[in-house]
């Protein structure tokens, strides 16, 4: 494992020892149709380095730098063309951008940083990776498609795989890989029969039709494309907006690649109480780890893309690392379920 993430114990129910990555959102980067000029270059590092330096601030472990703002579709919006597939190549002046910025938001924060290229390019991401030194990239697909209402994307990880034994990495960056309720599955693995290991109980009706069969299949189905060199280097990243608490902790009990919660529910309409964080909590308390999104900006009307605040980050990872396991919190409250997943009985 890359020599950052060999600090935490991502197999471990103590929450101190639990990576907190926060997301650095680029300003929009050349060939984005949100792009204003070459002469605005340095409006985009500033805004970087004050969203790392925030986040370091607020004590978060690494930072994970996506090109939020950008677009890059083969058919444009709105027009007449038949849905078509993502263009999801970076644009190549982009792609230099991204990597002065890593290397500068590593020199300013002294933290490891992270790239995830939009929609989803994670092959250039890892080559920005191997000539800026990052410590991990993330996959929004790996394997199987997605329908987007702009066009397909489909999944990546067969070239990914390849560009990165060719690159020959001594210490190869973390990969974090997307599992959603929302990508296709491939065929194959739609055919297999994955057994569990021995020591678990079967999953129930519910779960096979639900989203936990869905992510264990395109977890499992992942696992079998990869080596276990590979694997050992990877994590599978879920959406708290997209599955329940119970659920989180019952995938990780179910397969062995750490699982981070990528923390979305305040993005899907559960509110932005400043003290936030209850969904957060019971995120990290159910997880390997957790990547700050929603809830940790100034609150700006008519802005695409507020600012961190860095007293939200401060509080909520004092929070965070302050809570208890998902196991303790069940133990002590009963009730601890109740609020924090729709299917438990009691919110039924």
């Amino acid at each position: 494992m890359h020599h950052f993430f060999k600090h935490f114990d991502f197999t471990s129910s103590a929450d101190n020892i639990k990576p907190i990555i926060g997301l650095v959102k680029l300003l929009p980067l050349p060939g984005s149709i949100r792009f204003k000029s070459v002469d605005r270059l340095d409006e985009i590092m500033a805004r970087a380095e004050q969203e790392a330096t925030a986040l370091a601030s607020g004590g978060v472990h690494g930072l994970l730098v996506e090109n939020t703002l950008d677009q890059s579709f083969s058919a444009q919006p709105g027009s007449n063309q038949p849905m078509a597939e993502f263009s999801q190549s970076l644009d190549p002046a982009a792609t230099v951008m991204v990597g002065h910025i890593v290397r500068r938001l590593r020199q300013v924060t002294g933290l490891p940083v992270g790239i995830q290229i939009l929609p989803n390019d994670p092959v250039t991401a890892l080559g920005i990776a191997a000539v800026s030194q990052a410590s991990m990239i993330r996959v929004p697909l790996a394997v199987g498609a997605k329908v987007a209402p702009d066009g397909f994307m489909n999944g990546q990880l067969t070239r990914l795989l390849a560009y990165q034994k060719a690159l020959a990495f001594s210490d190869m960056p973390l990969i974090l890989m997307d599992l959603s309720t929302h990508h296709i599955l491939p065929g194959d693995a739609l055919k297999e029969s994955y057994a569990l290991p021995a020591q678990l109980k079967p999953l129930t009706h519910a779960e096979t039709a639900g989203p936990v069969g869905h992510l264990y299949r395109l977890a499992r189905y992942i696992e079998s494309q990869c080596s276990p060199e590979v694997l050992k280097q990877s994590v599978f990243v879920v959406s708290d907006a997209e599955i329940a608490i119970n659920d989180i902790a019952r995938l990780r009990e179910l397969l062995e690649v750490p699982i981070m919660v990528w923390s979305q529910k305040l993005l899907a309409g559960a509110g932005e109480d400043p003290d936030l964080a209850e969904a957060d909590v019971s995120a990290y308390s159910a997880a390997s780890g957790l990547i700050l999104d929603a809830g940790i900006r100034k609150r700006v009307k008519n802005n695409l893309l507020p600012t961190v605040d860095m007293v939200k980050v401060e509080t909520l990872v004092h929070k965070l690392q302050s809570t208890k396991s998902i196991g303790e919190l069940e133990a002590s409250d009963p009730d601890f379920f109740v609020g924090h997943h729709p299917g438990h009985p009691s919110n039924l």
